[in-house]
Order: structure tokens, then sequence, then C-alpha cells
């Protein structure tokens, strides 16, 4: 469990990151209300966390030591097993 909870919030904290990154001098307009732009700016941080999760995934199932190091920062030493 303690892998998935590892995987789960590097995913969320590198999403955050680059999100914030991206917003560095992108304006919003000032007619919008602050509830939108806390609106707009979660959901871009959710899109940017999800993206980063896919790539992540996508990486491992190719290069599965590269995808563990995206999704894990090295924390976890294998792929985790998902059973239907």
């Amino acid at each position: 469990m303690l892998d998935s909870i590892i995987r789960t919030g590097v995913a969320k904290f590198v999403g955050v990151l680059v999100g914030l990154a991206l917003a560095l001098g992108v304006v919003i307009p000032a007619h919008l209300s602050e509830a939108v732009t806390v609106v707009l700016v979660a959901a871009v941080n959710g899109l940017v966390e999800l993206a980063y999760y896919v790539i992540g995934r996508w990486v491992e199932q190719r290069y599965p030591s590269a995808g563990r190091a995206l999704l894990s920062l090295g924390m976890v030493g294998r792929s985790p097993y998902y059973s239907r």
C-alpha cells in the first residue's frame, strides 16, 4: 500500500509544481471572480497531474526503470501489480 501512496503523492507533487510553473506569467482577466480563478487553477493543476501520471505509466510500460523513477522518484523498487 505504501508504494501506491508514494506513486500517487509523487504524481500530485510534480503535477502541482509543473502547474505552478506553467502559471507563472499567466494573466487572469480581472473581470473573473476569485471563485472562477480558483476553479481554473485547480482544473489546470488536476489536468497536469493526470497528464504526468499517464505519461509516467506509458514510459513505465516501455522502460520500467525509467517509469518507476518518474512515478516514484526512485523510492519504489518495482512496478505495482494490478489484478482484475
